[in-house]
């Protein structure tokens, strides 16, 4: 997995580098029901856990690209999302976007400003990138989320796909550990499965 760190957020780069490789421990199964497996890890130096999340479902590259959107709003399928707007469009496979995040009492809303990227590999693969841009936007009145995705979809055949999300996010102050490590496995398995029915549904 590629870990791109920019100009000026080196304070940002032990959450770059947890999530791309570096001293984490092994992968454990959490759960494997709704066809969908789920893993977490642990991260050294981190509180917060890795997610892995793989799953099947119909589906092709046009198909996904239209279910993320293009950050102007946010994507059907996540759950917490309530606000979506593009900061700067770097091209037509890559943004800066800013989402805000409903949390649920008594934890007060989240706001993450993040890079996308869209990737074709060499291999077929159509990956998705998300990496944290924190200081690209002073702080608002939510409290600042860091968050890291990779979503990495492949062919299975001509109209199914097999995807691979990592995510590792620190919800900023507020929030105990153990709550955050205890749900975000599963709200993170709730928008998989809500994306899986939305392009089971061709929407």
């Amino acid at each position: 997995m590629r870990t791109i760190l920019f100009p000026g957020h080196w304070l940002l780069l032990p959450v770059l580098l947890l999530i791309s490789g570096w001293a984490q421990a092994d992968w454990q199964l959490k759960s494997d029901k709704d066809g969908v497996q789920v893993f977490t890890r642990a991260v050294e130096g981190s509180a917060f856990k890795q997610v892995k999340l793989i799953a099947e479902f119909p589906g092709n590259r046009d198909a996904v690209l239209n279910a993320f959107g293009d950050g102007s709003v946010c994507a059907d399928w996540v759950a917490l999302c309530v606000e979506s707007n593009v900061l700067e469009k770097i091209d037509d496979g890559e943004y800066i976007a800013r989402a805000v995040l409903n949390f649920p009492w008594p934890f007060a809303n989240r706001d993450v400003v993040f890079r996308r990227r869209t990737t074709d590999l060499d291999d077929g693969t159509l990956r998705i990138t998300q990496f944290p841009e924190a200081d690209y936007l002073p702080k608002q009145k939510q409290v600042r989320m860091l968050s890291e995705n990779t979503y990495d979809f492949s062919s299975v055949d001509d109209n199914r796909l097999k995807v691979i999300w990592i995510n590792h996010s620190n919800p900023g102050p507020g929030v105990p550990k153990g709550v955050f490590n205890g749900r975000i496995h599963r709200d993170l398995k709730k928008d998989l499965i809500a994306l899986r029915e939305l392009l089971e549904n061709g929407t």
